[in-house]
């Protein structure tokens, strides 16, 4: 879901300042920090996210999820 919100493509440059515009990142950064940290998935997996739809993100979150706990038993 964030990352529709995050879709550099519908802002308009001219629209909002480069404080906004860094903000906006600032916020996926640390979101994709939260995703890769506690909820262990790959980096590389995290890359992809702008690209995929939100049930692939969720997929790939899941599968992350149940290979962790996989793991620990």
């Amino acid at each position: 879901m964030c990352y529709d919100g995050f879709k550099f493509d519908e802002y308009k440059k001219e629209q909002y300042s480069k404080t906004h515009m860094a903000a906006i990142q600032d916020l996926r950064d640390e979101l994709e920090t939260f995703i890769h940290v506690y909820l262990k998935v790959p980096k590389s997996d995290i890359e992809t996210f702008q690209e995929l739809s939100a049930g692939k993100i969720q997929l790939i979150i899941e599968r992350s999820l149940n290979d962790d706990e996989n793991e620990n038993r």
